[in-house]
């Protein structure tokens, strides 16, 4: 693959099995990078909520084992105390979510603790410039903070009701123009639906993404969480064509 990047998996660990169907999949057709989901942050208390960081841990070094070249995972940390000792820092870019935007004692934490790679979301009704500046507080701490910090714009809340979420594509050209961030776009989180995510990949792209986050499942119809808005295989197979060919 060339430098515009794709990170994909599942939206969550749901089991071993799964999980490494899913990532052997997509680790054969060219994917380094992959989403490894062990805590899921929900609305309803009654949706899963993920398999927990140790046996989530314990599935993801599995995978490891299956694979000759050096992947990555992208993580979302929910509480300071996980990972920072787990992970080995270049295995793991951890992934700060849409509701943690705004927790700035957990920015501060990560940026003292961890000097591996961050993927920060976009909040779901932050503006650009509360995005920029919660990402400053990521690496505030030079050579204490953290290596990279990549910006993901995942859709923010609008009056629209065709989609989960609008995708804010002004904003990765704002980032590009006038900041130093990488910025990713996960139009999964923010379509809500799969029939659009190979336009919006396509239009990522175009306006200067350095990559994409999607969400692909073996299954989506048993889904635990996010079905609908998860890629058959197929359809990643014709996004991977779209993008590269």
């Amino acid at each position: 693959m060339n430098d515009f990047k794709i990170i994909a998996g599942p939206c969550a660990i749901e089991s071993e099995k799964q999980y490494i169907d899913i990532c052997s999949f997509l680790y054969n057709n060219g994917v380094r990078m992959f989403r490894c989901g062990m805590f899921k942050p929900r609305t309803s208390m009654h949706s899963f909520q993920g398999v927990g960081g140790n046996l989530g841990y314990d599935i993801a070094n599995r995978f490891i084992d299956t694979c000759d070249e050096n992947i990555t995972f992208v993580s979302e940390i929910v509480r300071p105390t996980f990972y920072f000792y787990e992970w080995i820092k270049e295995k793991v870019i951890l992934q700060i979510g849409a509701r943690n935007m705004y927790n700035y004692e957990l920015l501060k934490k990560i940026a003292i603790k961890w000097d591996g790679d961050v993927l920060l979301k976009r909040s779901f009704s932050a503006t650009i410039d509360e995005w920029i500046k919660a990402a400053e507080y990521l690496r505030s701490w030079d050579n204490k903070g953290v290596r990279e910090v990549i910006l993901c714009e995942r859709g923010i809340r609008t009056f629209e009701t065709r989609t989960r979420n609008t995708l804010d594509l002004s904003a990765v050209s704002i980032i590009k123009n006038e900041t130093n961030f990488k910025v990713f776009v996960d139009p999964s989180h923010a379509a809500g639906r799969s029939d659009i995510i190979k336009d919006l990949c396509c239009a990522s792209k175009a306006v200067g993404a350095d990559g994409i986050m999607i969400e692909v499942h073996n299954d989506r119809r048993r889904a635990l969480c996010d079905g609908n808005q998860a890629l058959t295989f197929e359809q990643f197979v014709e996004i991977k064509e779209a993008l590269y060919d």
